[in-house]
């Protein structure tokens, strides 16, 4: 991975992963920390466990992930949001032969941001294929974001990888209460 990252494969990813991290530092009037975050349960009916699974994604032609996040946004009230997601680690890279790991148990573990916005007033099926296209764009599902941010031989590129964990003033405000969302259909 070290050799995949020095000789300049991920070049092209380096401004979309600088974009993505500098799109969204929290600032005083954002949540983002551990101290200030709520639990929200909800529990879903086997049908409507269903519908999210298998209808959704047949209707919107769309990932359980793109459904989940669009979900995250209207249930928060943003329109602009950065937030980690994780992956399985799994991902093949361009340009290096596939790897089997079929006899591999567990997962690798990727994390990486991705700055997510809905403009203006939307339905939810357009806000949905927002979303979609936000999260298609990620280059390699992420793979690299991580490989740059620790491996890359330039340090000035690691450290402003690195800055988005710490952009947030410690002495920062809570958020505001988190609101149920208004039920929409597309």
């Amino acid at each position: 991975l070290e050799r995949y990252v020095a000789e300049g494969k991920l070049a092209r990813e380096e401004e979309y992963w600088l974009r993505t991290t500098q799109a969204g530092p929290n600032g005083a009037d954002k949540r983002g920390l551990v101290g200030e975050s709520e639990q929200v349960v909800v529990r879903l009916s086997a049908d409507d466990t269903r519908e999210l699974l298998q209808e959704v994604p047949r209707l919107h032609g769309t990932q359980i992930t793109e459904a989940l996040l669009w979900a995250l946004l209207e249930a928060l009230g943003e329109q602009r949001l950065v937030v980690e997601i994780e992956g399985h680690g799994r991902e093949e890279l361009e340009g290096v032969p596939a790897v089997d790991l079929t006899r591999t148990v567990g997962w690798f573990t990727t994390l990486y941001p991705i700055a997510l916005a809905v403009e203006g007033p939307t339905t939810c099926a357009a806000g949905l294929k927002q979303v979609q296209e936000q999260v298609q764009a990620v280059p390699q599902r992420g793979m690299g974001y991580g490989l740059l941010k620790y491996l890359s031989p330039n340090e000035e590129l690691r450290q402003r990888l690195r800055e988005r964990e710490r952009a947030r003033p410690a002495g920062a405000r809570a958020g505001r209460a988190m609101r149920a969302p208004s039920p929409r259909r597309a």
